[in-house]
């Protein structure tokens, strides 16, 4: 499979994806109170955060590390690109 067919691919599954994502909230929406709303879209928040962690692969690498200190810590949550800039402040933030 070609580089250009791989990234159509991609494409159209995060645009399909996003679509009934987007469809099913506003069908949610209509549905349910204000209140029930507000209680769908904070738990969807946390779980999309729970979502990102696992992705950055810090839940395997804290089960893996049998000690666990500051630099640990700071070096693990820094092993993926994206979560580095995140996460420069993470020692402070654990004392």
């Amino acid at each position: 499979m070609s580089v250009r067919r791989s990234l159509a691919w991609l494409m159209m599954s995060q645009g399909g994806f996003f679509v009934l994502q987007f469809s099913g909230a506003v069908v949610l929406a209509r549905l349910l109170t204000p209140y029930e709303m507000g209680v769908y879209t904070a738990a969807a928040a946390v779980t999309g955060i729970l979502g990102i962690l696992q992705a950055f692969g810090l839940t395997l690498f804290i089960i893996r590390e049998p000690d666990l200190d500051r630099h640990i810590l700071a070096v693990g949550a820094c092993n993926h690109p994206r979560s580095c800039s995140q996460t420069a402040a993470f020692p402070a933030r654990i004392s």
